[in-house]
């Protein structure tokens, strides 16, 4: 082997209706893990991690045809493909792959019909075109389409061929696709199908029966299941014709009674529907009659997609389950697999098992059995979960939750985006069990560190670090199992990116730039400031140097002993390194890229030994595992990467060695067998968790469903329907979305690695108004019993200040904020759709450029720098002043709160003044009116010249 192979992922990329799939014959399951897909045959409990193109982009929907004899695959980007393959009869290997290029975006529904060679692909756009393609000639084609005029939620294609049915947000269509193939691509006759009182209904998933004469169903969002008849269904057994011909549609409406669900899918025997509430409805069809016969019930836990076997059914599940049951009542899954889901924000390595946590507000622990004889003969096994914060509404689209995590013998700690240290232990079992909980600030704990036995001092106690939010580090002493807080100071002015202990001291790292610092004090012998932001910061095993990786694009080693800049290597005009990490033996730095790559330097030339595309997409964490490569991931999975045999023979010779990397290298690729590029992983045994008790199939008696009487559609009013968008334009360049993905990248970065310094928050004049106050607040709010009086401003303390000096101190501020100039601007970049960003990029920086040549972090004022004439102050302007008012009052609030009364008086004014305070952290949130803001402000304002 001379490149590095992937080994296993843990895990996947959030699932969804459109990207898992499950083969009927067989039961195999496949889903997506970010730019590789991934399939596990449950029976055997294998799994297999497939790469369809060494340049495929993030997967984002993929579908078994009817018969299961492809596999149809869309990436996301512009100029999208799709990938039809064919399988060995494992499932180990692809056979055949057929790519078919395209002018779309990305896809969010595919489906194909293998008998007839139709495939049809739907856009990744607000108002997507339906394409349908011929795969039968030399060259598929585009034979028809049809303009949608909301992005689906699902997508079924009849086993015949001559149809297909579409859901989505107040949309139900069935797509006549009985068409011949022509010289060019025709549109595609439609019919509405939500008609009457579901005419606004969310339809979130559609099903067809698997023969002939066909009947169909469409679910809704809030429980009712459609149910439309053979006679209801358009375009069903026929070639050609009009809409003249055909009868009304006609809704039979089921009500399941079982508050919101999610998915269906059906066969000749079973229509089974997902719910939020855990379980997955069983139903039979008996005359007109519908039935929930039996239930897979999973309680705690949202179904978010399933998929029909004919032994065999997959689960899905929002805690990030799959779930595999057997079609047997009073039977429990066969097969459980629990992983991430959303961003995986940490990783960190012990002896014997590896730990991760993510934005699900989850430590997990996973054992990892490698056969090294033969690359990918492993297993892999989740031995312990714990879930230890409040789960963010935005959790799979940002990083949050559980923030960062680090592990000494069978101590964790771990931060969350709250600002909780959390302390648990390991048992002898590899059990999580939480024995300590800090608060330490409201921003977050953004970077956690702990001694190993190299940086510790045989005299004292091992420490454990934190870097948070609020730009100060923490250290802790660990005596036994309890942490005594020894150092608390204020380092960066923006929140630490990094944080690691040295021989002598820690070091921390910021946009600011780098600070060393020794112990046990927690003094600073040396400070360096940067012009571009440091992201991650790992210490080589010497302990005489540390590396950093910051957005200039540059790897950067700082000596220890004074702090100053020993080599800098840069590796891209374009990208930066999100992640670095230095092997064991101190030979190579490891280094993940924002755009997608991955590189192993020599630590001291800089050379790049090896490159390769990781497909994980935009990566978190990258650790070494015995001598290979860990990845986590912001798609939701863990990437385990095995590197060349070279490498480990490299480390393996250096310790004790000084001989040159390069030549170690060659050394070992001459006595290296020859390598076989051809090397595949022999696949992952899973090992899943064991179910519990609850989590059973079990039988219901006698539920038969509520339905309404038929709801048809009037013949006249078919002839009137009109499609809701315009039509033509299928070949029309679709929205560009260059530069999405670096946006996305810089984006995450910015506002969840960053969060954005208090210059940006108070300057950005187009943030939205809550927002903004709210973000104020809970950077800035301390907790006053720990309060440090002298790190207060002496110009903020009440014997030196009078009401005309707060105000006067507060029109400064507003003057000094107008002064400073905003850089250069930059080339705007197109947001991404689906980022979690979208929404305020969208509402709130719309007229604000994005740099991203140099430091993604710079936010640039879309104001005219060579403009004269004095504008009227706009309302984003009003309320910045505003919220800056409030912040000077706030400011003079605490710094009164830190003091003691001495007199009945002073005591009732500081009940004051926290009362307003108080009043502004329940309400602010809520406030909306740029009136009721300076009201707060004047409130705080008169309360502190009172007293």
């Amino acid at each position: 082997m001379s490149e590095p192979i992937i080994d296993k992922i843990i895990g996947s990329s959030a699932i969804y209706r459109n990207n898992l799939s499950v083969h009927y014959k067989t039961g195999a399951c496949a889903f997506s893990s970010h730019s590789f897909f991934s399939i596990v045959l449950p029976k055997e409990q294998q799994r297999y991690d497939l790469e369809v193109a060494n340049d495929c982009r993030e997967i984002t929907a993929l579908s078994f045809s009817n018969n299961g004899q492809h596999l149809v695959i869309g990436e996301l980007g512009p100029n999208a493909r799709l990938f039809v393959v064919t399988f060995s009869e494992q499932f180990d290997k692809i056979l055949t792959k057929t790519e078919v290029r395209t002018k779309e975006n990305g896809f969010s529904c595919v489906a194909m019909n293998s008998e007839t060679g139709r495939l049809i692909s739907v856009g990744n756009d607000e108002q997507p075109f339906l394409l349908l393609w011929d795969t039968t000639q030399p060259r598929p084609a585009c034979i028809g389409c049809y303009h949608l005029p909301v992005k689906p939620t699902h997508l079924q294609i009849s086993s015949d061929g001559n149809f297909a049915f579409v859901s989505g947000d107040k949309m139900l269509k069935f797509i006549d696709l009985s068409i011949s193939s022509g010289s060019t691509p025709v549109i595609l006759k439609s019919r509405n199908a939500n008609i009457g009182q579901f005419k606004n209904s969310n339809f979130v998933a559609v099903g067809i029966s698997v023969e002939s004469p066909f009947t169909a169903y469409a679910l809704t969002h809030n429980g009712v299941l459609c149910y439309f008849d053979t006679a209801s269904i358009p375009f069903a057994n026929r070639r050609g014709g009009s809409n003249k011909n055909l009868s009304p549609i006609v809704i039979i409406p089921n009500y399941l009674n079982c508050g919101e669900t999610s998915s269906i899918s059906l066969d000749k025997k079973i229509i089974l529907v997902g719910t939020a509430s855990g379980s997955v409805l069983a139903i039979k069809k008996d005359k007109s009659q519908h039935n929930i016969f039996g239930q897979f019930s999973s309680e705690g836990k949202g179904v978010v997609a399933i998929g029909i076997g004919e032994r065999l059914t997959a689960a899905a599940y929002s805690d990030g389950h799959l779930m595999f049951w057997q079609r047997r009542i009073n039977s429990q899954p066969i097969l459980t697999l629990p992983s991430h889901r959303g961003p995986v924000c940490g990783l960190t390595v012990l002896p014997d098992c590896i730990l991760s946590c993510g934005s699900d507000a989850t430590v997990r622990v996973w054992k990892l059995m490698i056969n090294k004889a033969l690359i990918g003969k492993s297993s892999q096994e989740q031995i312990s979960m714990r879930t230890i914060t409040k789960l963010a509404p935005d959790y799979t689209h940002t990083l949050t939750g559980v923030r960062c995590i680090a592990a000494r013998n069978d101590l964790v700690f771990a931060g969350d985006n709250s600002g909780n240290l959390h302390v648990m232990k390991l048992n002898k079992h590899n059990k999580l069990e939480e024995i300590k909980k800090i608060i330490e600030c409201f921003p977050g704990v953004m970077c956690v560190a702990v001694q190993n036995e190299a940086n510790t001092n045989s005299n004292m106690n091992p420490c454990v670090a934190t870097g948070g939010g609020d730009g100060k580090a923490r250290v802790y002493t660990i005596n036994d199992h309890n942490l005594v807080l020894t150092v608390v100071k204020q380092y960066h002015s923006s929140p630490i990116t990094g944080v690691a202990f040295t021989p002598n001291g820690f070091v921390t790292t910021s946009s600011n730039g780098i600070r060393f610092c020794n112990l046990p004090l927690g003094d600073v012998y040396s400070s360096t400031d940067t012009d571009d932001a440091l992201l991650t910061l790992a210490t080589i095993p010497s302990g005489k140097a540390v590396v950093t990786g910051g957005c200039d694009g540059c790897i950067c080693l700082w000596l220890v002993k004074n702090g100053s800049l020993f080599r800098k290597h840069k590796l891209s005009p374009s990208s930066y390194p999100l992640a670095v990490a230095v092997d064991k033996a101190g030979l190579f730095i490891a280094v993940a890229l924002s755009d997608g790559t991955t590189r192993l330097l020599d630590l001291f030339s800089g050379d790049t030994i090896y490159s390769f595309q990781s497909h994980a997409g935009i990566v978190t964490c990258i650790t070494f595992h015995e001598s290979d490569l860990l990845f986590s991931s912001f798609s939701g999975g863990i990437m385990r990467w095995t590197l060349p045999e070279a490498v480990h023979t490299a480390v393996a010779e250096r310790f004790g060695q000084n001989q040159p990397i390069l030549d170690i290298l060659r050394v070992s690729d001459a006595n290296t067998s020859s390598p076989d590029v051809n090397v595949r992983p022999s696949g992952t045994l899973m090992k899943g968790c064991e179910p519990e008790a609850n989590w059973v199939f079990e039988k219901i008696e006698n539920n038969q469903l509520r339905s309404d009487k038929p709801l048809a559609q009037d013949v006249d009013s078919l002839q009137e329907e009109e499609d809701e968008v315009e039509q033509a334009g299928f070949d029309a360049p679709r929205p560009s979305v260059e530069g999405e993905y670096e946006a996305r990248v810089d984006d995450l970065v910015r506002q969840s690695f960053m969060r954005r310094n208090k210059e940006q928050l108070e300057n950005s004049p187009s943030r939205s108004l809550s927002k903004s106050l709210s973000e104020e607040i809970s950077t800035n709010i301390p907790n006053t019993s720990n309060l440090n009086t002298s790190q207060i401003d002496d110009t903020r303390h009440p014997s030196k200040h009078s009401s005309s000096s707060a105000s006067k101190k507060r029109e400064n501020k507003e003057e000094a904020s107008q002064k400073i100039k905003p850089p250069k601007k930059k080339p705007e970049l197109t947001r991404n759709k689906n980022s979690s960003h979208d929404k305020e990029a969208t509402g709130n920086f719309s007229n604000i450029n994005i740099n991203t040549t140099s430091d993604p972090f710079t936010v640039n004022s879309p104001r005219d720098n060579h403009s004269k004439q004095k504008e009227p102050m706009s309302k984003a302007e009003e309320m910045n002043r505003a919220a800056l008012d409030l912040k000077t009052a706030y400011d003079n609030a605490k710094a009164l709160l830190s003091q003691k009364p001495t007199c009945p008086e002073e005591i009732a004014a500081q009940t004051m003044v926290q009362n307003a305070v108080d009043m502004i952290k329940r309400d602010l949130c809520d406030t909306q009116l740029t009136s009721q803001i300076r009201e707060y402000a004047q409130l705080i304002l008169s309360a502190v010249d009172n007293l």
